[in-house]
């Protein structure tokens, strides 16, 4: 009886059906990408344009202190290839006893023509001193400094009033960096060029290629870094586009 058992036993494991077969996994839907576009800018007139070329006093992190101090808030006025101007304003902080500080808004304006043929840049730090210009750029590279850059990996481009160099900016490569937009974070493509001076950042558009960063090497440009008219802050011949606000 025993043995009629394990027979049937054997014959229903004989008979019983095979396992199914693993099933390929079914791929998960790429999702979709979600990355936004490189923004391109497009600054007309009254376009604002804050930048920092002054140095950040060290009672930055103080309870209340303002972190528009020192920054230069520049207004498009007119931009056309025969003449650029900008109007600025920069708010600057002061000691008027030992514990206790007073605020001034500095303003002026600065105009250069002939800008779109030059090879060389204006700095903001040198704005106040040098209002009225004659073929400097403000913040744009030239068209054709631009294009050659672009197609060719170099040009020429000097910065005004500093050094004495012949001023062959190499481009490094084609990249994107963040920047505030309207008060939105976006991302902007970029050249990143260098010279023996400084290195620069470009907005990469033929309309727009607006000067993001200057960034001096060390131990190059003067050993005097340019103050205000008041003398009560020190600026920095770096600069670095912060935000930027346009008609959309």
């Amino acid at each position: 009886m025993k043995r009629f058992c394990w027979v049937l036993i054997v014959a229903a494991i004989s008979c019983s059906p095979d396992p199914p077969k693993p099933q390929p996994r079914k791929k998960k839907p790429v999702a979709e990408e979600t990355e936004e576009k490189p923004f391109q800018l497009r600054i007309t007139k009254h376009a604002r344009i804050h930048l920092r070329s002054s140095e950040l006093p060290p009672e930055l992190g103080e309870t209340g202190f303002a972190l528009d101090l020192g920054v230069h808030k520049a207004e498009v006025i007119t931009r056309s290839p025969g003449e650029i101007s900008l109007a600025w304003q920069m708010k600057e902080r002061f000691q008027v006893e030992r514990d206790r500080y007073d605020e001034a808004v500095l303003s002026g304006s600065v105009r250069s023509r002939s800008w779109n043929r030059t090879r060389s840049l204006l700095l903001p730090a040198l704005w106040e001193a040098k209002p009225e210009q004659d073929g400097v750029a403000l913040l744009w590279l030239s068209s054709e400094a631009y294009s050659e850059l672009k197609d060719s990996g170099q040009t020429t481009w000097r910065i005004a009033h500093v050094g004495s160099e012949e001023g062959t900016l190499k481009r490094i490569e084609r990249t994107v960096r963040p920047l505030t937009v309207n008060g939105v974070p976006r991302t902007v493509p970029v050249l990143r060029a260098e010279s023996a001076l400084a290195e620069f950042v470009i907005h990469d558009h033929a309309e727009e290629p607006l000067i993001l960063e200057v960034k001096f090497r060390k131990g190059m440009g003067p050993a005097e870094r340019p103050v205000t008219s008041t003398k009560r802050t020190r600026l920095t011949l770096d600069y670095r586009v912060l935000e930027v606000w346009i008609l959309e």
